[in-house]
């Protein structure tokens, strides 16, 4: 609609002006299009939004028109990654900033295409103009896509669950296994404002396991507590790092217990923790039992840590699995043999590799009692490579020094053959090297 002047007056700009008997001053004529279209476009307004029919019952109409977004906001009638909404009215071209909000009900694949009111289907990326991934666009979510002037960039959207994030910052989790809900979302240490720290190592992991960390670090801040789980650690894509930071002066504060399965499993190459101590046990365990377990293409690094009584090995490294350890190291209990792990401090096999971050200087090992070591205290299998050196050792365990086997390599800096704790001479075998 256009500005309609009062009739007879040539400027497409004229005003409306009053009229005065005083004077004789004629007052404006208004056209009949000054009239009607205002009112005709008030009405399609209201009919396009269709939330009720035009009526002088209720002159709040226009406001709650507006007010519902019915204007850009739509079901989407497409398929799977080709996305299809009709507006009304019509927007008739593509324009920078035109805004569609859609209700989705199929997740996207990959990259997806958005057409509105069949006007030509246009690219769908994110709102930094990165390519979608899988998952990004959620089944039943609302989305908002705001063109660009090429592609629809989505401002906000619904992912689906499990989806890829990738994120844009540093991010900081918190659980506390005594104040924390598993329903909080973990950005606060305590509950405040709708926000508070989660209850389980597990939920942690399991948010950060969605992420590519995109170059990007988060950090987990772990509150003293003796009632800790089991943890899958993430596995996260992209570079970055994931610290899990529990009491690197006291780890034993922060116990984590594994229960007829591991405490600790290793996933991605991208975790640290510092300041925990971890144990094992149970009859009926279901794997190795490991205080802490890497199997296949994972790397983690584990500082200023404690070993408690295991069920199975301290440390399992297998497959490829890169373990590193770093700072002063505490072991409090021993490791027992059973049918899917051996009793060791160190247990690497088949291509598994375990070594000190530290080279100079090297860090403190204090073993606290006698713990006893079924197999070993540091054990080599089918190719594994273990590089163990300490700067002061307090204490001892007992027995097996090492055992090397099936051209396994452990290396111990040239400290000779009583450098590692026990009370029974280390072995080698079958091609095994102690060194």
């Amino acid at each position: 609609m256009k500005y309609n002047q009062p009739y007879g007056v040539s400027d497409p700009e004229g005003p409306y002006i009053n009229g005065n008997p005083s004077t004789g001053t004629m007052g404006s004529i208004p056209p009949a299009a000054s009239i009607e279209y205002p009112q005709r476009e008030i009405v399609n307004l209201i009919k396009d939004v269709n939330l009720a029919t035009p009526d002088n019952a209720d002159l709040r109409q226009l406001a709650k028109a507006v007010q519902s977004t019915k204007l850009w906001s739509v079901d989407d009638a497409g398929t799977v990654n080709q996305y299809s909404v009709t507006l009304s009215p019509p927007p008739g071209m593509y324009y920078r900033y035109l805004t569609v909000v859609a209700w989705i009900t199929v997740a996207n694949t990959g990259g997806a295409n958005l057409n509105v009111n069949a006007m030509g289907a246009k690219p769908i990326v994110r709102s930094d103009g990165s390519e979608l991934v899988a998952g990004d666009i959620g089944v039943n979510t609302l989305n908002c896509f705001v063109y660009d002037g090429a592609k629809f960039r989505v401002v906000w959207l619904g992912r689906d669950k499990g989806a890829t994030g990738f994120l844009q910052q540093n991010l900081t989790f918190y659980v506390n296994f005594a104040t924390g809900d598993d329903a909080n979302d973990g950005s606060a240490a305590v509950l405040a404002s709708g926000h508070g720290p989660f209850k389980t190592l597990q939920r942690a992991s399991d948010i950060i396991g969605t992420f590519n960390l995109n170059g990007h670090n988060v950090t987990v801040n772990v509150a003293d507590n003796q009632s800790y789980i089991s943890v899958n650690l993430p596995a996260s894509a992209g570079n970055g790092n994931v610290n899990w930071i529990g009491n690197a002066a006291n780890p034993a504060n922060c116990l984590i217990t594994g229960t007829n399965r591991n405490a600790v499993a290793v996933g991605g190459v991208c975790n640290t923790m510092t300041g925990f101590k971890v144990t094992t046990a149970g009859a009926a365990m279901q794997d190795t039992g490991a205080g802490i377990h890497a199997q296949g293409a994972t790397t983690a690094s584990f500082m200023n840590m404690e070993w408690g009584q295991c069920k199975g090995p301290h440390v399992f490294a297998y497959g490829g699995a890169y373990v590193r350890l770093g700072g002063p190291k505490r072991i409090s209990g021993g490791a027992t043999n059973h049918s899917y792990g051996r009793g060791c401090f160190i247990d690497c096999q088949y291509g598994g590799k375990v070594d000190c971050i530290e080279v100079s200087p090297a860090q403190p090992l204090t073993i606290i009692g006698t713990p006893t070591y079924d197999t070993a205290f540091i054990a080599g299998n089918m190719v594994g490579v273990v590089a163990f050196i300490y700067s002061t050792l307090t204490g001892n365990s007992i027995g097996k020094r090492y055992d090397a086997q099936y051209n396994s390599v452990i290396g111990v800096g040239g400290g000779g053959v009583n450098y590692l704790p026990g009370t029974i001479a280390g072995t080698v075998a079958t091609g095994g090297q102690y060194a």
